[in-house]
């Protein structure tokens, strides 16, 4: 026996390929056309589906699908605490749609300044614990120090009474020194070493409180003449919350997440696609339709 040509062993006996093709094209003509689509992407066809961990709930597949298939409770949205953010501006570069405000505010640290009085530690304990104790002690480089032939105008200007003189110097009592560093100016060759601190830019929260709290003007507070305070711009942010994580150190960044899902019965799957090319986080993947009967098959 012959073989079948391709095709006309699923033909029903009897009817030939002309009469095959009208009766399928009847038949399709009075399903109403919801059913049929719904019926064909339910049965073995590929289709969308969102992937939850990639999702950012910005709303851009929902705005364009002209089908309401995308199911979003609300657009994932964040916000800055103006209370809590010191305008730093760590959070600008974890923000690929510049969709943060910032008008950054520097606190820079001069060293050489800095007469060792401690007053920033303890204002910056509370906040990030930044700065610490890189020189504890004033001291008095001894080996160059020539008192009293210098009229030990150190001891003199010490209004606690830390400085003595012995053995062809001066000599700091480090129980009775205040750190005001009134003696450093006094001292005409630089022959005192005053207290010095250290800051750790990672751990500072640009809180500007040593600024306030040094009276040596060792940290500075500038700011922007523009200065503004900071803000999220709800029509750029697409609620990625990568400036929420940036912003670990204040937590000065919070927001309400939400995914979107694809609502099957609505969705064209693979013949529209607009969903696909406006999601910028490729969110939106193709799987396999589940079969009917569970037969893959």
């Amino acid at each position: 026996m012959k073989g079948n040509k391709q095709g006309e062993g699923c033909r029903p006996a009897g009817l030939s390929r002309r009469q095959l093709v009208t009766r399928g094209a009847a038949l399709a003509l009075s399903i109403p056309c919801a059913r049929l689509l719904s019926g064909c992407q339910n049965y073995g066809e590929k289709q969308y589906q969102v992937d939850e961990e990639s999702c950012t709930g910005c709303g851009n597949c929902r705005v364009i699908c002209p089908h309401d298939a995308v199911d979003l409770p609300n657009r994932s949205l964040f916000r800055i605490d103006t209370d809590l953010c010191t305008s730093c501006g760590d959070c600008l570069e974890s923000c690929e749609r510049e969709a943060i405000r910032v008008w950054v505010i520097e606190v820079p640290f001069f060293e050489d300044r800095c007469l060792g009085c401690g007053e920033c530690i303890e204002v910056c304990v509370d906040e990030g614990d930044a700065i610490e104790w890189a020189r504890e002690h004033y001291a008095v480089n001894t080996s160059a120090c020539n008192a009293p032939g210098c009229g030990m105008p150190c001891m003199y200007a010490c209004s606690h009474d830390a400085i003595s003189y012995s053995g062809g110097a001066a000599h700091i009592n480090t129980n009775q020194c205040e750190r005001c560093g009134d003696c450093v100016p006094a001292c005409p060759w630089g022959y005192i070493i005053p207290a010095k601190v250290e800051r750790d830019d990672d751990k500072c929260t640009n809180c500007a409180k040593c600024a306030e709290a040094c009276e040596f003007d060792a940290f500075e507070e500038r700011r922007p003449d523009d200065y503004q305070e900071s803000y999220i711009d709800p029509a750029a942010c697409n609620g990625c919350a990568e400036c929420a994580e940036a912003c670990e150190k204040l937590d000065a960044i919070s927001g309400d997440q939400f995914t979107a899902s694809l609502i099957q019965q609505h969705c064209e799957g693979l013949r529209c696609g607009l969903c696909v090319t406006v999601c910028e986080e490729e969110a939106i993947v193709v799987h396999e339709a589940p079969r009917r009967g569970g037969n893959d098959g």
